[in-house]
């Protein structure tokens, strides 16, 4: 019986190592129920929990709803920035990192626009398939505007002046339930309502209603003067039930 003898054993085993990583993503924002036209600040955080550095390039897509736009290209802490493809003004931002120390994260902070009402879910997702989304409940929010006029400027007692209040929306939203207070102050005769382009006025009380972004709207009042040798200052407030 023959035997062989294998003269080189030192190449019958073989190892690989493997390294290992572990990625996974959070979001989180800094406000969960900002007003329309209010910028919020979203922070996506990387982490590597595996035993071994990530030095290679990790995609990290984040894609924005209507009613969110990027406001800046954002700020990248923690590791290496490769490259970057960003819409300021647009809905989806693209980073490519790398360099992602072992038991360590990466952190990017980005500024978003909120340009509509409504519960607004985005997601951020990165290389490997691990993701993370983040709801705001975004509020109505209308600039309201007021501005008064009078004529003649300079009167008499006994005669008739005419107030001429104007008030506007500049949004971003819908203004709903629109008052405008505007008492009667001494030295004038009561006000009665000359020309109106919506609501109803009375006891001092302009009732305009909704106005759309944008939506302006006129009241034209007329009163006697009862007063000699004195300034009269008539204050209109307007108000809604939208936040301004």
């Amino acid at each position: 019986r023959l035997y062989e003898e294998d003269w080189n054993p030192a190449n019958n085993k073989d190892n690989k190592t493997v390294k290992v990583v572990n990625l996974g993503v959070e979001k989180t924002v800094n406000n969960n129920t900002p007003y329309v036209g209010d910028t919020i600040e979203y922070t996506l955080t990387i982490t590597n929990d595996g035993v071994n550095d990530y030095v290679r390039h990790l995609k990290v897509v984040d894609e924005l709803p209507d009613g969110l736009i990027f406001a800046d290209e954002g700020e990248i802490s923690g590791a290496d920035i490769i490259d970057r493809t960003v819409e300021v003004g647009g809905k989806k931002a693209t980073w490519y990192i790398s360099n992602i120390p072992a038991k360590s994260y990466a952190i990017i902070t980005v500024k978003v626009n909120v340009t509509d009402d409504g519960s607004l879910t985005n997601t951020v997702t990165i290389d490997g398939g691990s993701s993370d989304n983040e709801t705001v409940t975004a509020v109505p929010s209308a600039d309201l505007s007021i501005t008064k006029t009078v004529s003649p400027k300079t009167t008499h007692n006994d005669t008739i002046v005419t107030w001429t209040i104007t008030v506007k929306n500049n949004g971003p939203s819908k203004a709903t339930n629109v008052k405008v207070n505007d008492a009667l102050p001494k030295g004038l005769v009561s006000f009665v309502v000359k020309s109106k382009d919506c609501g109803s006025f009375e006891n001092g009380v302009w009732n305009v209603g909704d106005m759309e972004n944008g939506a302006v709207r006129v009241l034209v009042l007329e009163s006697r003067v009862n007063a000699t040798n004195t300034t009269i200052t008539t204050i209109g407030n307007v108000t809604s039930d939208t936040h301004d």
